[in-house]
């Protein structure tokens, strides 16, 4: 349904009667399929710059099969999280659309993913030069479960954060805890203050 990437559009440009018609009209379709039911409130997300409503249509998109527009939301949500300080948050979500795009081969939109993450001060390294274990050790997706987790957050609120399942998340962090040579999530909870304490970035500076 191209309608919604009108909407971004019109957003991007100030026109918000433009998108709100635009999103009035695929909520007027929303009982033809799920599908445009998610995109409709794509939409609202991106009128109201809202981080829940755009996670809530991530979400929706995901169980749909929608991988590509899932990880269009997802970063959609995280340029909100974003406007509104919440770093961390939004560098989690980038990363998780940044490796549905590679994963998926859709370069262009990897390119402009990875520009984002750049601008909140992430940046991708050579491959092959990994610790073993360290902060640096930790892979993309293990940095994001490892950020969250200093948060404080549960493996499903990560999950639900990362789109993944709780299973998932799980196996992310016993590799983080064995990679930081900790013990438990309290042990990553204190590394992440004193990472923060240090002025250290909430995400990690190199990436691969």
């Amino acid at each position: 349904v191209p309608g919604v990437e009108l909407v971004a559009l019109a957003c991007a440009a100030g026109e918000v009667a433009l998108a709100r018609d635009v999103v009035s009209a695929l909520a007027a379709r929303a009982d033809e399929s799920e599908l445009v039911a998610a995109l409709a409130t794509r939409g609202e997300g991106l009128i109201a710059d809202d981080p829940a409503v755009l996670q809530e249509a991530a979400r929706h998109l995901g169980a749909l099969g929608a991988s590509g527009l899932q990880a269009r939301a997802t970063e959609e949500a995280a340029g909100a999280l974003a406007r509104r300080g919440r770093t961390a948050e939004a560098v989690a979500l980038l990363q998780a659309a940044l490796a549905a795009d590679e994963s998926s081969g859709a370069l262009r939109d990897a390119a402009r993913v990875e520009a984002a993450l750049r601008a909140l001060g992430v940046r991708r390294g050579v491959r092959g030069s990994r610790d073993a274990t360290g902060w640096e050790s930790l892979t993309r997706t293990q940095r994001a479960v490892a950020e969250l987790v200093a948060q404080g957050l549960t493996n499903g609120e990560v999950a639900g954060r990362l789109f993944v399942s709780p299973r998932t998340v799980e196996t992310h962090v016993s590799h983080v805890l064995r990679k930081l040579e900790v013990r438990s999530r309290k042990d990553v909870i204190a590394l992440g203050a004193r990472r923060a304490a240090l002025g250290e970035p909430a995400a990690p500076v190199e990436e691969r």
